[in-house]
């Protein structure tokens, strides 16, 4: 899927990936949906339709991202006191699961698509494709790093429920190759940031990275399900190929903004 990735964040109009989004989302919000209905769990109907608004407004509108994600909050508790009317006890759980499907799912893609090459932000600022590569390059290299250190060295366990294979030795790994990743990937390719926001980015992502890992196990474990989907045999589904990028992309642009802010 890399190929696929980077032609489509380089290459493709805007609205086209907008769209290409959309159905990531919505192929997410499916998987999501089965995950939660297998804890008894289900959702609204709205939550749906506010999430394949969300990456448009984010970028063609910003904002008005607080008014949309505050009326989103206003009717979901519109919708549960109507639909729920006759099953009081599960007004609570199915609000809140609606709610997370929206906001899980789509702020960390409508971040994103701020960062393709030809979105109305990145028209401003061309070097936003390259942070989002360093995002995505410092995920890679956690994941490869915490995998094969896991494997070679691997002897204390930290997750066990969750994860069973993860081990305190790949959690450290995972930090550390990223940190010195994201300040060599800083030198040749984002040169104006300096080196310890590189550093910093690179620890941040691999905490994160591994984080989203963790989460998304988590849920599926707690379904007792494998995979999220076989949408890709043998590799599971768009949850299990994006579970990182849902954490890292959100940690990352709230480090540069903070950063921007205190500088």
């Amino acid at each position: 899927m890399i190929a696929i990735v980077l032609l489509s964040l380089f290459f493709l109009p805007f609205p086209l990936f907008l769209l290409m989004v959309d159905l990531v989302l919505l192929l997410g919000y499916l998987e999501l949906k089965k995950i939660m209905e297998r804890t008894g769990l289900s959702f609204f109907p709205i939550s749906l339709a506010f999430l394949l608004a969300l990456p448009w407004i984010w970028n063609y509108a910003p904002e008005m991202i607080t008014p949309i994600i505050t009326s989103s909050i206003l009717l979901h508790l519109a919708w549960s006191m109507l639909s729920c009317s006759g099953e009081l006890k599960s007004c609570l759980s199915r609000t809140s699961s609606s709610l997370f499907a929206f906001l899980y799912l789509g702020i960390p893609f409508s971040i994103l698509a701020t960062y393709q090459v030809n979105s109305p932000q990145s028209i401003k600022d061309p070097t936003r494709i390259l942070e989002l590569m360093l995002v995505f390059t410092a995920l890679w290299l956690s994941d490869s790093a915490a995998y094969f250190t896991g494997r070679a060295i691997g002897r204390h366990k930290i997750t066990p429920r969750i994860s069973p294979n993860k081990s305190l030795e790949g959690f450290i790994a995972g930090i550390v190759i990223p940190m010195a990743g994201a300040y060599i990937y800083g030198i040749f390719l984002l040169p104006g940031l300096p080196a310890c926001f590189m550093i910093l980015a690179g620890m941040i992502l691999g905490v994160s990275g591994i984080m989203g890992d963790l989460f998304e196990s988590a849920l599926k474990r707690g379904s007792e399900i494998k995979d999220s989907s076989n949408l890709f045999p043998g590799h599971g589904g768009i949850l299990d190929r994006t579970d990182s990028i849902l954490t890292g992309v959100p940690a990352f642009y709230l480090l540069k903004l903070i950063w921007e802010n205190l500088n």
